[in-house]
């Protein structure tokens, strides 16, 4: 999960400190598709589809280029803003998820044998279908498998809350998976981009103001 440069080719460049507020938004984005699937089996399908193409966009040649454009992270945008604010915008459950997904991420990047078998796996799954097909079952089910075979294997596991009965449905399950994996693909890019979690305490307010100024531009291209 790389990518091979970080400089913007379309548009205003994104700054480094820009580019890294578009990953926190696709890694918020991807917790909180998760989240829904698991409390009522479905979600926003364009955000689904932007997070789930992110995986296979191997060697996007910009942040922006993973998603597509700002505008499939849109959704991401408003909720890092929500996150970051406080107050009663604030869904713990985001918080804790994506906190478990940077930690995971961290892990798995010092894992070289891990990097390498999700790598391959990505590698064949983006062989069989391109971004456009995200919404095609088999590729969440796909990257279900790519995640049970790596990420899972790495502790402590990721707990998301949701509806038992809906949990019992292995579609279900795939789907939530494939968004956990997009996360891990998020919290790979935003750390490749210099992310800390200092950054997150001490730049609060300047990645607000990051983040509302992408959202602005986002909703400018509509």
């Amino acid at each position: 999960m790389t990518t091979d440069a970080v400089e913007q080719r379309r548009g205003p460049a994104l700054t480094r400190a820009e580019a890294r507020v578009v990953a926190l938004a696709g890694l918020v984005q991807a917790v909180s598709l998760a989240l829904a699937i698991a409390r009522d089996g479905e979600c926003e399908p364009r955000s689904y589809a932007a997070s789930l193409a992110s995986t296979l966009r191997l060697h996007a040649d910009s942040a922006e280029d993973v998603y597509g454009d700002l505008g499939q992270v849109r959704s991401g945008l408003r909720l890092l803003i929500d996150q970051l604010r406080g107050g009663q915008q604030r869904d713990a459950n985001i918080l804790r998820i994506a906190a478990a997904v940077l930690g995971l991420e961290r892990k798995y990047a010092r894992n070289a044998e891990l990097q390498n078998e999700l790598r391959q796996r990505l590698q064949a799954l983006a062989i069989r279908h391109s971004p456009d097909d995200a919404e095609d079952p088999d590729v969440a089910a796909g990257l279900a498998q790519a995640y049970l075979a790596t990420i899972s294997r790495l502790t402590p596991r990721i707990r998301v809350p949701g509806n038992p009965l809906m949990l019992k449905e292995a579609d279900t399950v795939a789907r939530v998976r494939a968004c956990l994996l997009a996360g891990i693909r998020s919290a790979a890019l935003w750390r490749q981009l210099g992310g800390a979690g200092w950054q997150l305490v001490l730049q609060r307010k300047g990645q607000i103001d990051t983040a509302q100024r992408l959202l602005g531009r986002s909703l400018a291209a509509l």
